[in-house]
C-alpha cells in the first residue's frame, strides 16, 4: 500500500511513517500544501492521511484536487472538531475523521485501526433497495470509498430478483418503495433461509413507534431516518458488516466442527473396534500361554499320585511274584485280601486326587458369565491349590495372613487368573535369581469399603528402570521361552476394567509386591 502523509507536524508525521514501515507500507511525507500538490501530480496513492489546516493552505482544497475518492482513500487527522464540515467530508467519500489526541500514541492507533478496518471489509457486498437515484448516488460514493462492493435496485421486485441471483453481506432497504411496501419486502427476504443471518438496515423518511415495532419484529437489524448523518450511517454499516462476518465465521466453524465430530466419531468407532479386536487377540495369546502353564502345573500335581498308584501296583505284583502268600491257606488268603483292600483304597484316593485336579483346571477355563458374591479368599485358595505342587517343587514357601474373609462381587475365575499370574512371576523370579529359600506372603485386609489383597515375595524386587513398564503388553524381563509379556497386562485389565478396581506394583523389604484393590 502506497500512503501519502500530509501533516505539518514532523513529530506526528514521523510517528505515522515509523508505524507504516513496521507494517511494510510505503509512505511519503508532505509537510505543506505545496509539497502535497507536487507529490499528487507525480504519483497516485492508495491512501492519504490528511491534516485539514496546513501552513500554506487548507486540506479541504486538496481534497478537490484528488481525482477519484473511490480509488484514493482519505483519512482526516486533525485537531479541529468541525461537526458540519465533518459530515460533508463523509458525504464526499472520506474513510474516517480522526481528531488528534493529546497523546500521540492514541492518534496513531486510531489511524491504524481505521486502515485495518477498510482492509477487512474489502469485497463485502451491499445491496441498496431504494427508488431514489439521489440516495443511490450518495450511498454508492460513501460505500465504495470504504472498499465496499455496491449494488443497487430501484424497486422491491428488482431487489428480490437480485437477491435470488447474488450473495450479499448487508441489505439496505427503503420502507417507501414504488411497487412493494418495504415491510413486505422484508418479510419475503426473511422467509428465504439463504438470508437468515444477513443484516438489514431500514431507511425511512419518517420513523414512528409503530414502524419501529413492525420492522424490528419483522427481522430488521436497524432503522435510520432520512436524511441521515453520514458518519452515523457509516458506523452502522461497519458495525453490522462486522457482526455478519463474525456470525458467518462461527456458522462455518460450527459446520466444520460438526463435520470433524462426525469424522471423529467414525474414527473412534473404528479405533474402538480395532482395539477390541486387538484386546481379544491379546486375551487369546494370554490364554494360550496360561494353558501351557496349566499343563505344566497338572504334570506337577499328577506326578505324586501317579507315582503312588504305580508303587501300589508294583507292590501287589511283587507280592504275587515272590509267592509270599499260600492261597490254599485261609489265613493267607484273608491277609492278602486285606492287603488288596488297603491298596485299593489308596489307589481310589489317588484317582480322586487326579480327578479333582482336572476339575479345578476345567473350572478355571470356564468363562464367568456374571459376577458373583464369594469369599475373597476363595479364588486365592483355588489358585494356591492349582500351583501348590509347582511352588513346592521349586522350594517356595507360601505364608497367608487373612485378616478379612468376607464376600466380594467378582468374576471368580478372572481374579484366580490374576493371583496365578503373580504367583508364577514370583516363582520364575526365584528360579531365575537362584533363590533357594523363596517366600511368598499373601495378606488380605479390609480398608474402609475396599478389600485389599497384597502378594509380596523376597525375590529382590523389580528394578527401578523396569517398574514403570511391567504392565505394558509384550513387555517381559524373561527370555522368549519363558515369557510372553501379557500376564500382568491382562491382569491389570481384569482388575481395573472388569472390576473397577486398582492393580499396582511396588518394592518392599527386598522384594516385589502386587496390590489388588476391590470394592466390597
Amino acid at each position: 500500500m502506497d500512503i501519502l502523509i500530509v501533516e505539518d507536524s514532523k513529530m506526528v508525521s514521523n510517528a505515522l511513517k515509523r508505524e507504516f514501515a513496521r507494517l511494510n507500507y510505503k509512505a511519503d511525507q508532505a509537510f505543506s500544501f505545496a509539497e502535497s500538490k507536487k507529490l499528487l501530480t507525480t504519483k497516485e496513492y492508495d491512501l492519504i492521511i490528511l491534516d485539514l489546516h496546513l501552513p500554506d493552505g487548507e486540506g479541504y482544497d486538496l481534497i478537490d484536487d484528488i481525482k477519484s475518492l473511490s480509488r484514493t482513500k482519505v483519512i482526516i487527522l486533525t485537531a479541529n472538531k468541525e461537526h458540519l464540515k465533518r459530515d460533508k467530508l463523509f458525504e464526499s467519500g472520506i474513510v474516517d475523521y480522526i481528531v488528534k489526541d493529546s497523546n500521540l500514541v492514541n492518534s496513531v492507533k486510531e489511524v491504524l485501526k481505521s486502515i485495518k478496518n477498510i482492509e477487512q471489509i474489502k469485497n463485502s457486498k451491499i445491496l441498496l433497495i431504494d427508488d431514489s437515484k439521489f440516495i443511490h448516488k450518495q450511498l454508492k460514493n460513501v460505500l465504495e470509498a470504504r472498499n465496499y462492493l455496491y449494488d443497487g435496485a430501484f424497486s422491491g421486485s428488482e431487489g428480490l430478483e437480485k437477491l435470488e441471483e447474488g450473495s450479499y453481506d448487508l441489505l439496505i432497504l427503503d420502507i417507501e418503495l414504488g411497487d412493494i411496501n418495504g415491510a413486505d419486502v422484508l418479510k419475503i427476504i426473511k422467509k428465504n433461509h439463504k438470508f437468515d443471518l444477513v443484516p438489514v438496515i431500514i431507511l425511512s423518511g419518517a420513523i414512528t413507534p409503530e414502524l419501529t415495532r413492525e420492522v424490528l419484529r419483522g427481522g430488521a437489524n436497524d432503522l435510520m431516518k432520512k436524511p441521515f448523518i453520514f458518519e452515523e450511517f457509516i458506523l452502522k454499516v461497519d458495525l453490522w458488516i462486522s457482526y455478519y462476518k463474525k456470525d458467518k465465521i462461527i456458522k462455518e466453524q460450527n459446520k466444520e466442527l460438526a463435520k470433524l465430530n462426525s469424522q471423529l466419531n467414525k474414527m473412534v468407532e473404528e479405533k474402538t473396534k480395532e482395539n477390541l479386536k486387538h484386546l481379544r487377540h491379546l486375551q487369546q495369546q494370554s490364554r494360550l500361554a496360561q494353558m501351557g502353564e496349566m499343563i505344566s502345573m497338572i504334570a506337577h500335581q499328577w506326578r505324586q499320585p501317579l507315582s503312588a498308584i504305580n508303587s501300589a501296583i508294583i507292590g501287589i505284583e511283587a507280592k504275587l511274584q515272590i509267592g509270599k502268600f499260600d492261597f490254599s491257606c485261609q489265613a493267607d488268603r484273608d491277609k492278602f485280601l486285606n492287603f488288596l483292600i488297603k491298596k485299593h483304597k489308596n489307589i481310589k484316593l489317588y484317582v480322586k486326587t487326579l480327578s479333582e485336579t482336572i476339575d479345578d483346571f476345567r473350572n478355571f477355563y470356564k468363562p464367568d458369565r456374571q459376577k458373583e458374591y464369594v469369599s475373597v479368599i476363595e479364588p486365592i485358595e483355588k489358585a494356591l491349590n492349582i500351583s501348590k505342587s509347582s511352588l513346592e517343587s521349586s522350594g517356595v514357601e507360601v505364608k497367608k495372613v487373612y485378616n478379612y474373609e468376607g464376600e466380594v462381587q467378582i468374576f471368580k475365575n478372572e481374579i484366580m487368573q490374576v493371583i496365578l499370574n503373580i504367583l508364577k512371576n514370583s516363582k520364575d523370579n526365584f528360579v531365575q535369581n537362584s533363590i533357594l529359600t523363596g517366600e511368598i506372603l499373601i495378606f488380605v485386609q479390609k480398608i474402609n469399603k475396599s478389600v485389599v489383597i497384597e502378594i509380596c515375595d523376597n525375590g529382590g524386587g523389580i528394578p527401578k528402570d523396569v517398574l514403570p513398564n511391567i504392565f505394558d503388553p509384550y513387555f517381559s524381563t524373561k527370555n522368549e521361552k519363558n515369557g510372553t509379556g501379557l500376564g500382568l497386562y491382562m491382569s491389570k485389565i481384569i482388575v481395573e476394567e472388569h472390576h473397577n478396581g486398582k492393580f499396582e506394583a511396588f518394592n518392599r523389604d527386598n522384594g516385589a509386591c502386587f496390590r489388588i484393590v476391590l470394592e466390597e
